[in-house]
């Protein structure tokens, strides 16, 4: 459609019609072709969760029905998410989807950073193109890369990854547009220049698809059955960025209080075998249960019969919002939260749950013990989560901005 081309390249995020469930780009890809738009997604025939190879023909057949181009770039391989060999892989598929979207005609270009050379490659060229760029800050790189560096070497984090933060800093600086999926990031951004048109637009929950998976889904805890009187949920990804030491620590110290408590680990990630060998090494093996990935069913389902969910980040990751949360409160169930910044903040203010001081086995701990003693309490912050995700959170409505954004520089 003439001046309604819009051409997504991102290639992290699960592509319409795979297991995980929509995500941000997934989403907003559906929505754009609802409202009128013309849709390409550009992204990896890698899936950087599952590390294995898509199914290519599939997922471009599941695309067209919804309206959607998939085109895919070959990319080399990686297996674990903190090594040189995924950097080089991200460098050659930004070089190779730059060329891809070179053949598209578009009028407006939505490009994610990280990786930061995609976005700065895809906003030059679609200035070349004469298409207007939106900038989709989702992680800040390279300072994510900060805290695996020995505490006398951070210093040379700069100076390792020079050439990807002058390229963070050209997209930020030549975009048309930024949206940062949480406020702390577009404040990074503004940081290198100012354009007419910045915006925060969160990841978001489609409520209504939630509530359809936790209808249609079955509890895999339930399935056994032998749920727990009381149960902790933790989700998403087990990696060094995520506090999961402290989060067995802090259930190894509520057991001799709440003796039949359950924490279900719905995700996997590189130190998925590290937690389960601290869960065992702790005497935690019949109060563990790890479930690994599943479909958003299944998922779903099994969040909505916890009832406490835990957010926990190391205290050095540079995360601003957690992607899980918005699950959280769609499931109305409280949180107990080690993260700062606007959502610790929006915990505290909201009444939603519980913060606790980063690295404090103890205090959350007692955070715990203090929900699951009080039922009245946990309903409440349920009751505050689930209206903040249909009020706040839903993506039926925080993504209207983003659909208007492009529409204005579409036109």
């Amino acid at each position: 459609m003439p001046g309604r081309r819009v051409v997504i390249l991102n290639p992290f995020d699960p592509l319409l019609g795979e297991e995980q469930g929509e995500g941000r780009y997934a989403y907003l890809a559906r929505r754009l072709c609802e409202n009128g738009f013309d849709v390409a997604w550009i992204t990896s025939d890698w899936s950087h969760r599952y590390k294995r190879r898509r199914d290519r023909e599939d997922l471009v057949r599941q695309g067209a029905s919804r309206g959607v181009q998939v085109e895919f770039v070959g990319t080399m391989p990686y297996k674990t998410n903190i090594a040189l060999r995924r950097l080089r892989s991200h460098a050659a598929f930004s070089k190779a989807a730059v060329q891809v979207l070179e053949t598209q005609d578009p009028n407006v270009v939505v490009v994610s950073t990280p990786p930061p050379q995609l976005a700065d490659g895809a906003v030059l060229a679609a200035h070349r193109m004469g298409a207007a760029a939106i900038v989709d800050v989702q992680d800040l790189w390279p300072e994510e890369f900060r805290r695996f560096w020995p505490a006398g070497l951070k210093w040379m984090n700069d100076l390792a990854f020079a050439r990807m933060r002058s390229a963070y800093r050209r997209a930020c600086r030549e975009a048309d547009a930024r949206v940062g999926v949480a406020e702390a990031y577009l404040a990074d951004a503004r940081r290198f220049g100012r354009t007419l048109h910045d915006l925060v637009v969160h990841l978001g929950v489609d409520v209504e698809a939630f509530d359809r998976a936790a209808g249609s889904g079955t509890s895999l805890v339930d399935a056994e059955g032998d749920r727990p009187a009381r149960a902790l949920f933790w989700g998403g990804t087990i990696s060094s960025a995520t506090d999961w030491p402290r989060v067995v620590d802090a259930v190894a110290r509520l057991v001799p209080r709440h003796p039949s408590i359950m924490l279900i680990v719905l995700g996997t990630g590189p130190d998925a075998a590290a937690m389960q060998q601290r869960a065992r090494a702790g005497g935690l093996g019949e109060h563990v249960r790890f479930l690994g990935f599943q479909p958003y069913e299944a998922y779903v389902s099994t969040l909505c019969r916890a009832d406490i969910t835990i957010h926990a980040l190391h205290p050095t990751s540079a995360a601003a919002f957690p992607n899980r949360a918005f699950d959280y409160l769609a499931a109305g169930k409280p949180i107990v939260n080690s993260v700062g910044g606007e959502f610790g903040k929006l915990v505290e203010t909201e009444g939603i749950g519980l913060n606790v001081p980063a690295g404090s086995a103890e205090a959350m701990a007692d955070a715990f013990a203090r929900l699951l003693d009080d039922a009245d309490l946990r309903r409440e912050m349920g009751r505050r989560a689930r209206r903040l995700a249909e009020q706040r959170f839903d993506r039926r409505l925080a993504y209207e901005p983003y659909i208007r954004l492009c529409r204005h520089l579409a036109g």
